[in-house]
């Protein structure tokens, strides 16, 4: 019994439930992640865009960020078949983990009821939207052999992308000129 205790005291319980964030926020830093969000940049803001809120101008203060809510963050990962159920053949990121990564993502404040440095305790701003899609596709492709870069790539393009043209990436019918005669 004594092993165990000290097990379980020196070693479980100071790190248990213990997210790596700095580690997690340096690899998303990287130049190869960094420029699978250059290059895929137009469709992710497109998305960000369709599900985020454009907030009113509050007079004598900087305008604000545009900005996802817990509700339209839950709607682009469903809507992207990102979120999982049980019964799924891959169950590998069912909604309690959605909001989780949602709520990990929340970057720390100034000071309470600050608005600077991200949307707020209920609000993703692109950037966390972006630390987001990350964390994501980390549940989708849990093998940590394969780079992050191309876990993100992947997620984003074989699956986020092709759910999303039924929304944020829907086509849209341009008039056809009509070619007048002489």
């Amino acid at each position: 019994p004594d092993r165990l205790e000290k097990l379980i005291e020196e070693f479980v319980i100071p790190n248990a439930c213990k997210s790596n964030t700095d580690t997690f926020r340096g690899e998303l830093s990287l130049d190869e992640v960094q420029t699978v969000y250059k290059t895929l940049k137009p469709q992710i803001m497109k998305i960000f865009r369709f599900y985020a809120r454009v907030h009113e101008p509050i007079p004598g203060a900087p305008p604000q960020e545009p900005s996802m809510d817990g509700p339209a963050y839950m709607k682009f990962c469903k809507d992207s078949r990102l979120v999982t159920r049980k019964g799924d053949l891959r169950h590998d990121f069912p909604e309690l983990s959605c909001r989780k990564v949602f709520n990990d993502t929340q970057m720390e404040e100034e000071e309470e009821g600050s608005i600077d440095a991200g949307g707020g305790a209920d609000e993703m701003i692109y950037m966390e939207f972006l630390e987001a899609l990350g964390a994501i596709a980390c549940y989708k492709f849990p093998n940590p052999y394969i780079p992050l870069q191309v876990k993100l790539d992947d997620m984003l393009k074989l699956q986020c992308f092709p759910n999303q043209e039924k929304f944020a990436l829907k086509k849209t019918k341009k008039k056809k000129k009509k070619k007048k005669r002489k």
